[in-house]
C-alpha cells in the first residue's frame, strides 16, 4: 500500500463519489479546470499534482484549477528542494493553500 497502490479513504459511502468527485490519482488536470481541488499528502507525488493544478496546461493553455489547497496531516512537506520552492512561491503568491 501506499507506494505503487494509494492509500484510500476509509469512510462508508465514499466509494459512491469515486472517479466522480474523489480520485487517487489524476491522468490530466486539465480535466479539473475551473474546480476547487483538495490535494492530500506531503510526498513529492501530492506536491507534483498540487502545482500542476496551480498552473495553466497544454498548448491551448487550458484553465487552472480554480483553487487547490494541500493537505497534510504533519507541518513538514516532503519533497524535492524545487518542488518545495515551488509550492513556497505559489503559497506566497495566494495561489495554493
Amino acid at each position: 500500500m501506499g507506494a505503487f497502490l494509494p492509500r484510500t479513504l476509509k469512510l462508508p459511502a465514499l466509494e459512491a463519489f469515486e472517479r466522480t468527485q474523489l480520485f487517487y490519482r489524476i491522468d490530466a488536470a486539465q480535466n479539473f479546470s475551473d474546480k476547487d481541488v483538495l490535494v492530500v499528502g506531503g510526498d513529492d507525488a501530492a506536491l507534483q499534482t498540487a502545482l500542476e493544478l496551480c498552473q495553466r496546461q497544454g498548448q491551448d493553455h487550458t484553465a487552472k484549477a480554480r483553487s487547490v489547497t494541500l493537505l497534510h496531516r504533519r507541518a513538514v512537506l516532503q519533497g524535492s528542494d524545487a518542488n518545495l520552492a515551488a509550492i513556497d512561491a505559489l503559497r506566497s503568491a495566494g495561489q495554493l493553500r
